[in-house]
């Protein structure tokens, strides 16, 4: 787990967005589906977080299908694991989408997509 958490930092500091966004897939993947121990609420929240804190650090530096990929992966846990819509859970998504910079070149970027 730690040569891929320096992964992902790594790909944020030099600009490698893609390792990034791959690196904090596979760091979710592997906490969720553990095969060699039961997978706890605290391996499930600790996966959640990361997907969370990658989608909006990429969403601040203008990587927008990179950002929006793992705020979906992000969604998707909420449903996978039927959490309750509440106002802290409400409030993760909400600064997830308030991440998102809305310039002219982004919009552009969303419209290409």
């Amino acid at each position: 787990m730690k040569v891929l958490e320096n992964r992902l930092r790594r790909g944020l500091e030099e600009g490698d967005y893609y390792v990034a966004e791959q690196s904090c897939s596979t760091l979710y993947h592997r906490l969720t589906q553990a095969r060699n121990h039961a997978t706890g609420p605290e391996d499930l929240e600790r996966a959640l977080g990361i997907v969370l804190n990658g989608a909006t650090e990429l969403l601040s530096r203008k990587q927008v299908q990179a950002g929006t990929s793992l705020g979906l992966l992000a969604i998707k846990h909420h449903c996978d694991h039927s959490l309750p819509a509440s106002p802290a859970n409400i409030a993760r998504i909400a600064a997830l989408c308030d991440a998102y910079v809305f310039d002219e070149e982004s919009q552009q970027t969303i419209l290409e997509s």
